[in-house]
């Protein structure tokens, strides 16, 4: 869930203060339509990718982390996790319509989060399938 609080301004205490739902929970604003384009570029990026390695996938995909098949097909060929640098280029595009210091810890700590779950899938992926490593150098970007 910490991705989804990107979307939202850091309350001050005197909103949490007044349990008014309304000032707890604001939509963070965007003043500069020119970084907003951009921003909202990145947010495309980001969500296709992801949505690309979903479909990829197919009923490989897991919440846990697990190795039922190697997927090298579809984005997989040139992306060897596009469903990670899909949700990194996402929350970046989200923090940054914020750009303030709670969007950008939240941020920091949601990468940290996600490389300690990319270092477990990457070991379990080795394990399990010898080709792995060739797979990730025939692969354009290997996180």
């Amino acid at each position: 869930m910490l991705p989804f609080l990107l979307v939202y301004q850091v309350p001050g205490f005197e909103d949490l203060l007044s349990l008014d739902a309304s000032r707890i929970f604001q939509l963070a604003p965007i003043t500069n339509l020119q970084y907003a384009n951009l921003l909202q570029g990145i947010l495309l990026l980001g969500t296709g990718l992801s949505a690309l390695g979903v479909l990829s996938l197919r009923s490989s995909f897991s919440i846990m982390t697990e190795a039922r098949e190697l997927v090298t097909g579809g984005i997989y060929r040139y992306i060897s996790h596009p469903m990670y640098l899909g949700q990194f280029l996402t929350y970046f595009g989200i923090a940054s319509f914020h750009s303030s210091r709670g969007s950008w810890i939240l941020y920091v700590v949601f990468l940290g989060l996600q490389f300690v779950r990319l270092r477990l899938e990457e070991r379990k992926l080795k394990g399990a399938f010898s080709e792995y490593d060739a797979y990730r150098k025939s692969c354009w970007i290997a996180l």
